[in-house]
């Protein structure tokens, strides 16, 4: 945060004595029968303590003795001599010294003591947040740290005289700022580009209009970053308490080769739309042109999304060891996504811990993400919406959207689909494409959105005859052509898709997740009205065929799950 004593500098007079804690006569009257001390400036009654003669040399070198002989309303808690590293402050320069120790003690108003309990919030002139309590053994506390007695009235304010220094902690927003040079440049640099910096008039406090202005008798610059905000994490924020990752220059570099190569985009993007209207698809080619700095900007968008994570989510209080915390593995980012290895992504690879004023900053050398929780998730087709199921056959075949009942479903086993060990899905509802005749075979067509560039397995989930209501049918296998259509390497839509052809396990009476093909997208479609399309087709010979395999197609799932992430779950299971 950047202070600037005017906005207008030729009305600083002017403005200085319209400023006062309320009505400056009355004030300076209500403790003219009371005290010495109380008739006169916080600067005068600092100068008389032989106790705050180091508080006094470092207001002095900082510019604030004039500030506090003035008639501006502010409180100050200084910390009694031979308490600090004097000589510290004494060789700092000038602006660091206000930053990091002035504004440290004082605020904007007086804050007394009239014997009351305390426990109040204050926001110090440089924006940290301490507070104002009542101490364990008595007496009072400010940041924890002992105030003797309550304190001086004077006629420009409150002075409190503390058994020690506060500590200046830079908050997160400011640690990231200041770490150019430091091995972690290639994070910092990227949020430092959306870095703004904005008049906070809630802070600042107002001095007189001037040619139909307002002018400011302290304006408080506060630094803003859009970046920081669609992140959903304010952290310059002193009330907010988060932890957060910082990857070294190497570490940001190894995840940024893993990441780009996935959103590879040509210049032109073709697919094609599978028309509804039309007794037979004839799909025609569509195209959208993509941005040229696409890649690199999902990249980087990618690795900041999971480096930021709020200590009052309560999946992370094992971060800061609050009583309430019950697990100590996942971590929910500022965006949501839930990583399953926190302590390995956090503490595996850390370099350096920090502490914030608002939380603390880890450096780490790897990002141990786990792409599937993150940048290369599995993808579930949403084939319940009518934008990605654009045509079946309907001159053919009739669709219905069925909705199972509570009593229709065996959560132990039937009407289950286990995607993994210990990971079961509830069927609820499903597709249901059911031919004219028998004569003739449903066909069914999905866009696929989001799709990288990679390669997943295609798994479709059937389910059986026994789910449809007042079904006699017999329990029957599947037996269906499979085909996908996507671009190529250089954006052209291939002429022929790519056909397959499978039969469901014997085990008909169940859900069956069949697992299709293995595909490489050479392409992405991530953020792009753009998508290749599945088709699946009922392929069983009516005339010698039709006793064994259902024609009816039922369909409760599609995914796209990344060949990695199957690796990852065969490895654990076995």
């Amino acid at each position: 945060m950047k202070r600037d004593n005017y906005i207008y500098g030729m009305m600083a007079a002017a403005a200085l004595l319209a400023a006062s804690c309320t009505d400056f006569d009355d004030y300076n009257k209500a403790y003219t029968n009371v005290s010495e001390e109380s008739t006169r400036t916080l600067w005068q009654n600092i100068t008389e303590r032989k106790d705050l003669t180091q508080f006094a040399a470092i207001a002095k070198k900082a510019g604030y003795d004039a500030e506090l002989n003035s008639s501006r309303c502010l409180t100050v808690w200084a910390p009694v001599d031979n308490t600090y590293d004097y000589q510290r402050y004494l060789d700092m320069d000038v602006d660091s010294v206000k930053m990091k120790f002035m504004e440290n003690h004082i605020a904007n108003y007086a804050f007394t003591i009239t014997g009351e309990s305390k426990n109040e919030r204050v926001h110090t002139l440089n924006n940290k947040s301490y507070l104002f309590a009542n101490g364990e053994a008595g007496g009072y506390t400010f940041d924890g740290i002992a105030m003797q007695g309550n304190g001086t009235p004077c006629v420009n304010g409150m002075l409190h005289v503390i058994s020690g220094e506060v500590p200046f902690f830079p908050s997160l927003y400011e640690s990231i700022m200041e770490k150019s040079g430091t091995g972690v440049d290639s994070i910092v640099n990227y949020y430092k580009k959306y870095a703004t910096s904005e008049l906070d008039k809630t802070q600042s406090i107002e001095g007189p209009i001037v040619d139909g202005k307002q002018t400011y008798l302290d304006s408080v610059m506060v630094e803003n970053n859009a970046l920081f905000r669609s992140l959903r994490a304010n952290i310059s924020l002193e009330d907010s308490s988060f932890t957060m990752a910082l990857p070294t220059d190497e570490a940001y570099d190894e995840a940024y080769k893993a990441i780009s190569k996935l959103y590879k985009y040509p210049s032109k993007l073709e697919w094609k739309e599978v028309s509804p209207l039309l007794a037979g698809p004839s799909p025609s080619v569509s195209s959208v042109t993509v941005d040229a700095d696409l890649n690199d900007s999902i990249t980087r968008r990618s690795i900041a999304s999971n480096l930021i994570f709020s200590n009052n989510n309560w999946y992370n209080y094992w971060l800061t060891d609050k009583p309430q915390t019950w697990q100590r593995d996942s971590l929910v980012s500022s965006m949501r996504n839930i990583l399953s290895n926190g302590p390995e992504f956090l503490y595996g690879h850390k370099v350096s811990e920090e502490k914030n004023s608002n939380g603390k900053t880890i450096i780490i050398d790897s990002l141990a993400m786990l792409p599937w929780e993150t940048y290369n998730p599995e993808i579930s087709v949403p084939i319940f919406s009518s934008h990605y199921r654009p045509y079946n056959n309907t001159n053919t075949s009739t669709l219905s959207t069925i909705f199972l009942t509570d009593d229709q479903i065996d959560k132990s086993k039937k009407g289950s689909i286990v995607y993994n060990e210990g990971d079961t899905v509830v069927i609820r509802q499903y597709l249901e494409f059911k031919a004219a005749s028998e004569r003739v075979s449903p066909q069914v067509y999905f866009y696929v959105p989001d799709v990288r560039a990679t390669k997943y397995n295609v798994y479709v989930v059937f389910v059986p005859a026994r789910y449809a209501l007042g079904s006699t049918e017999a329990e029957k296998l599947y037996k269906v052509d499979f085909s996908i259509c996507y671009a190529d390497a250089n954006g052209k839509f291939l002429s022929s898709p790519k056909t397959y052809s499978k039969v469901t396990s014997a085990d008909s009476s169940n859900v069956d997740m069949v697992k299709m093909c293995e595909v490489e997208f050479p392409v992405s479609y991530y953020n792009q009205n753009a998508y290749p399309y599945i088709s699946i087709k009922s392929s069983r010979n009516f005339r010698t065929e039709s006793g064994k395999y259902d024609n009816t197609l039922r369909i409760a799932a599609i995914l796209f799950r990344p060949v990695e992430y199957d690796e990852y779950l065969n490895s654990k299971n076995q």
